[in-house]
Order: structure tokens, then C-alpha cells, then sequence
């Protein structure tokens, strides 16, 4: 087995090949057909279209109850999506290669940060957040479950190295926490 291979260009870029490739061979080590559909479904929950779905209809039902303040902030705070494009196009981290690991579903664009990681940190982490704080613990809990289900599921399908991941969870939690500290929702 070869470690992961050095970048082509871009501004940053770290190996952590060691971590990465142990990590994403102790994920990868048994994947049968019907665990590669589950994670696909998984990676779902956090593709560009569901958003387009899921923040209105939760944008929606917020509404509805009368709290429009987190109605508009749940549309809002999904906008720190919008830094996944421009951190990828500053770092261009290729993505793992079939002759390292198992691919299992292609990606065209750079590899780090995760958007499907970073993506399920912004929205499912805001909910969570707000779920924690009005008291609906088991709510937040199933929230914090699926972003780690996502994170996973993107490495099991060897779309990201872990890094990616985590970089996009931490590029996530960095925003939320700015964004409730920035915008009252209450």
C-alpha cells in the first residue's frame, strides 16, 4: 500500500497521509454492497439539493410557529456553505485515488474541506444547537448523529480523507458558533 500522493499546486496542503490512509482503511475494511447503498443514502442527507428541500421546509415550520427570527436564521446561517467553494479553490487537496483506496463514488472537485461535512456541521449542527438549548436533547442527539454518519459515510465511499471531514466539521462549528454569537435568534 502507497501513501497518499502530494498535491498538484495550491496554497496549502499538509500530509497526513499516516492518519488519513490508517483511518480510511479501518473504514473501508469490510463494505459490502448493502452498507455502500446505506451510506450513500446517508450522503445524501447532506447533498446541495436536500438543502434546497430540507431549510425551507424547516425555515418554514419555524415560521409557522411564530418564531420568524429563527426562521430567517436557519436560511441563514446554511450560507456558510458558501465557504466550502472558496476554501477548496485556495487549497486544491486532491481527492483519494482508486490505487490508494477504494473509491466508491467519484467527486470532480478539490478534496478539503469536505462540503458534505462542513454542510452537516452548518445545518444539522444550527438545529442541534437550538434543539439543545429549548431542552430537546434526543432531538439534538439524532441531529449530532447523522453529521457524524455523513462525515463517515464520505470516507467509507473514499470521496474525502478524514482531514477533509474534520476540517469541514471544524469549518462549521467555527461558523455556527460566530453566527449565534453574531445574530440574536431569541
Amino acid at each position: 500500500m502507497t501513501v497518499p500522493p502530494s498535491p498538484e499546486g495550491g496554497l496549502f496542503f499538509w500530509y497526513t497521509g499516516g492518519m488519513d490512509l490508517g483511518l480510511m482503511q479501518l473504514v473501508q475494511a469490510w463494505h459490502p454492497d448493502w452498507l455502500t447503498q446505506v451510506t450513500r443514502l446517508v450522503s445524501v442527507l447532506s447533498d446541495t439539493p436536500s438543502y434546497f428541500f430540507a431549510v425551507p421546509v424547516v425555515a418554514a415550520a419555524y415560521f409557522r410557529h411564530g418564531r420568524r427570527r429563527l426562521a430567517a436564521a436557519t436560511v441563514l446561517v446554511t450560507a456558510g456553505n458558501l465557504l466550502n467553494p472558496l476554501i477548496k479553490s485556495i487549497v486544491e487537496r486532491p481527492r483519494p485515488t482508486t490505487d490508494i483506496v477504494s473509491v466508491l463514488e467519484q467527486a470532480n472537485n478539490s478534496s478539503f474541506p469536505s462540503g458534505h461535512a462542513l454542510g452537516a456541521m452548518v445545518f444539522y449542527g444550527f438545529l442541534a444547537w437550538v434543539a439543545w438549548s429549548e431542552g430537546r436533547r434526543g432531538l439534538a442527539a439524532g441531529l449530532v448523529a447523522a453529521i457524524l454518519l455523513v462525515g463517515v459515510s464520505r470516507i467509507y465511499l473514499g470521496v474525502h480523507w478524514p482531514s477533509d471531514v474534520l476540517a469541514g466539521y471544524a469549518i462549521g462549528l467555527v461558523w455556527i458558533v460566530a453566527f449565534r454569537w453574531l445574530v440574536p435568534v431569541r
